[in-house]
């Protein structure tokens, strides 16, 4: 009974919206009609022929982070298209509307038109309506950046029963065990992840070659100041691992030849990408002091150094490039610049903290 009346309220607080839009647009009472248009279910642009994900914004989201996933999604399914509804202002690349008001008329004129094969929320946003007829026209949705801290007594129930209507729930915190939702997982917020690096197919073939079975590491974005530490750990390292071989990736590469020059005083046999030198069977540490190689030495090297990390202030490479690309991350105790992309690396075990 109880659910009975909360639905009939809301769909005649529904009601009611649509016929304040209807009167609003009537008059000319507004500076965007296609917006009231839009929240009445009509479309202003034509759907796309392709596959289509709905990413709808609840109050106060934002689409950085599903926009982050897009170009991956867009390499596993090649002309993918991505409507967005809620939020505020117009986004590239992408298809903007405004959300249908939740009446049925009104969501089934939405559905109608974006016929969408997959939906993504981010965040709580209660409209029954829209998600019981997608679901009944099998269209599946899942839920990110549901956060269970923001449920109060009075919209606790309602939204429950929202969530049981979704195909996977991503919540930003563990939710309460008296809810018994197998489907409730708590990863976290969904954020914005940089692309990997691209790299050259034939680079990494030759460089694989030439190196054949030796172990590698990598130091990146490395500053003047962190070569005695680094020549240090290598020493150690080349102990426990024969014919180890150090990439020591410059923060500058004008600075190659000085860097190079310091590492090969302190004993060690070093070779310069920049004068087009390989490696030899004898190179015990490689300067790579040439531009936008990243992406190659992350695919080259099991383990990265993140450099700038040993002191200073200065944010350094994003962890998450490495990472991104199977690399394990070590890293010093400066790691301001990029606090919340370790900290997050942590939590997966795919970081570790070294002190010198």
């Amino acid at each position: 009974m109880v659910h009975c009346v909360t639905m009939a309220l809301h769909r005649a607080s529904a009601l009611r919206a649509a016929l304040t839009a209807r009167r609003g647009l009537s008059l000319g009472a507004v500076e965007r009609p296609e917006g009231l248009e839009q929240s009445l279910g009509r479309a202003g642009l034509p759907r796309p022929e392709g596959q289509l994900l709905w990413v709808h914004l609840g109050p106060g989201a934002t689409p950085d982070g599903a926009l982050s996933l897009m170009p991956g999604l867009r390499g596993d399914y090649p002309g993918l298209d991505m409507l967005i509804t809620g939020g505020q202002a117009d986004i590239p690349d992408t298809l903007t509307q405004e959300p249908p008001i939740d009446a049925p008329g009104i969501v089934d004129r939405f559905l109608d038109h974006w016929q969408p094969d997959v939906g993504l929320w981010i965040g709580a946003d209660h409209r029954p309506v829209l998600l019981a007829r997608a679901r009944d026209r099998g269209i599946p949705i899942g839920l990110a950046d549901f956060d269970p801290s923001t449920l109060r007594p009075r919209n606790a129930a309602g939204m429950l029963r929202d969530l049981s209507r979704f195909e996977f729930v991503l919540a930003v915190s563990p939710p309460p065990k008296s809810w018994q939702a197998d489907h409730v997982e708590a990863p976290g917020r969904l954020r914005p992840v940089p692309r990997p690096p691209a790299c050259s197919s034939a680079d990494y073939d030759a460089f694989r070659a030439t190196l054949g079975t030796r172990p590698v590491w990598l130091a990146i974005g490395v500053h003047e100041d962190e070569i005695g530490a680094l020549c240090q750990a290598h020493r150690l390292a080349s102990h426990l691992s024969h014919r180890l071989l150090m990439i020591v990736v410059p923060a500058d590469p004008d600075k190659g030849d000085a860097i190079a020059a310091r590492i090969a005083a302190d004993g060690w046999v070093v070779s310069r990408r920049a004068t087009d030198d390989d490696p030899a069977d004898e190179t015990q540490v490689y300067v790579a002091d040439t531009e936008d190689e990243e992406g190659l030495w992350f695919r080259i090297a099991p383990i990265t150094f993140m450099g700038q990390t040993l002191g200073g202030t200065q944010a350094g490479v994003d962890p998450f490039g490495p990472a991104a690309l199977g690399s394990a991350v070590l890293h010093g105790p400066a790691i301001s610049g990029h606090a919340d992309h370790y900290d997050r690396l942590h939590a997966a075990s795919a970081a570790m903290a070294v002190t010198s």
